[in-house]
């Protein structure tokens, strides 16, 4: 954004990370901190990060803060790396999407990763304590046209595809 709309970056910027885990929000701060310092990439810019407890299966706490965001002129993007879309259920991912989209929030990016549903990443799974859901593209493609999305970019990695949503 920087150097294609350096003009959007001109206001407060705050990171709201939703995780039921404090880990994440805390490596988060420190990330940020690191990035923000001299001659980091977000040196000078006003970025805030703040950590709210969260269930993708109750997205009610998503709605409201989309809703106090959006009603403060907020503009919002929405990134879930290594998380909703790989771990979460089906019906979490379209009630979390569909809820971003809601009552015209002006959510019209969400970025995520996605986990490979071919066979060797399905054993390699298997063999794990993690667990990921091998969706792969072709079976996220519909839940996020269901949730009123659509995949417009894709940035295949070696364990999962890295996705770029639009809204509809």
């Amino acid at each position: 954004m920087r150097r294609a709309r350096p003009d959007l970056l001109n206001r407060r910027i705050t990171i709201e990370v939703l995780d039921s885990s404090h880990d994440g929000a805390f490596f988060g701060v420190n990330a940020l901190a690191a990035l923000r310092a001299d001659q980091g990439p977000l040196e000078g810019l006003d970025i805030g990060m703040r950590h709210h407890d969260y269930d993708w299966d109750r997205p009610a706490a998503l709605e409201s803060l989309v809703e106090k965001l959006t009603s403060a002129g907020a503009i919002i993007a929405a990134s879930t790396e290594g998380a909703l879309f790989e771990y979460g259920s089906d019906r979490a991912i379209v009630a979390n999407l569909q809820t971003l989209r809601a009552n015209g929030s002006g959510v019209r990016l969400v970025a995520g990763s996605v986990t490979c549903a071919d066979e060797t990443r399905r054993r390699m799974i298997a063999e794990t304590r993690f667990k990921l859901v091998p969706r792969g593209l072709a079976g996220f493609a519909p839940l996020v046209a269901q949730a009123g999305f659509r995949i417009a970019k894709v940035e295949s990695a070696l364990l999962s595809d890295q996705v770029l949503l639009r809204v509809l």
